[in-house]
């Protein structure tokens, strides 16, 4: 399968920390992948780098066949790379269609002139993104809270919100920050649902990291393990979750009695 996402040799440090050590990746396109590690093993870090937030101190990251390292992080989401956040990053002073909206804008294709002008090239396209918007909050069963302002959103509708923002800017591939962190066993099911009815409708690749295993080995087709910044498995989730290397990671080394 055609590769769209090609990390090579992504290394990142924090002053003198290492933080990320030659990380390799090549992402096939239309692939559901997973990324776990304990806590402070670079997995969010690599996010970042891949997104933007950071520089890589060293390697490349290339994106459809496009060297982006380095790029600024709307740059990258007007190429096609769309996330979601451990720690929720939505408005929480407007509603949840405008939140949609907001990030709709990535794609718009009115200029300038049309906006000031109010011309209508530009009522089209604000028509366009409102039923978007809509077929969006729909889809993740929040049509109801369209004109309800997200800080009055229950914490699991939240996260339903960011990955409904995230696929209005169009992406061809979206990152998946910890998308079931805070939610029900119930809501966890329905989430993994979700994210391969998500894959197949909007035909595109995810890449996700996440605490919760019911979830990684549930849905991922293949899963890289950090740890302290270092990858010590990469393979199918039946391999992983056998691997000796994991379960130290996890678990601490087994002393002999």
């Amino acid at each position: 399968m055609e590769t769209i996402l090609s990390l090579q040799g992504l290394t990142h440090y924090f002053g003198g920390l290492r933080a990320v050590h030659d990380f390799n990746l090549e992402l096939p396109q239309g692939a559901l992948w997973g990324l776990i590690g304990p806590n402070g093993a670079g997995k969010t870090t690599i996010f970042n780098l891949i997104t933007g937030v950071y520089k890589p101190t060293e390697g490349k990251i290339i994106f459809n066949g496009e060297d982006i390292t380095g790029l600024k992080s709307h740059l990258i989401v007007e190429k096609g790379i769309a996330r979601t956040f451990q720690n929720l990053r939505v408005f929480n002073g407007l509603t949840a269609l405008d939140n949609i909206r907001i990030a709709r804008q990535a794609k718009n294709n009115i200029s300038l002139f049309d906006s000031f002008l109010y011309t209508r090239k530009f009522y089209e396209e604000e028509k366009q993104a409102k039923e978007e918007a809509m077929e969006l909050l729909k889809i993740f069963n929040l049509q109801s809270r369209a004109y309800t302002l997200a800080k009055n959103l229950p914490y699991g509708e939240l996260r339903r919100l960011e990955i409904a923002r995230a696929l209005a800017t169009h992406p061809k591939l979206v990152l998946l920050d910890e998308p079931a962190a805070g939610m029900n066993p119930r809501e966890v099911g329905n989430l993994m649902d979700l994210i391969h009815w998500i894959r197949e409708q909007f035909k595109i690749t995810i890449f996700l990291v996440e605490h919760q295993m019911r979830v990684v080995m549930g849905i991922c087709e293949r899963i890289k393990v950090l740890d302290f910044g270092e990858t010590i498995c990469d393979g199918s989730p039946e391999y992983v979750k056998c691997d000796p290397k994991v379960i130290e990671a996890y678990l601490g080394r087994v002393e002999n009695a």
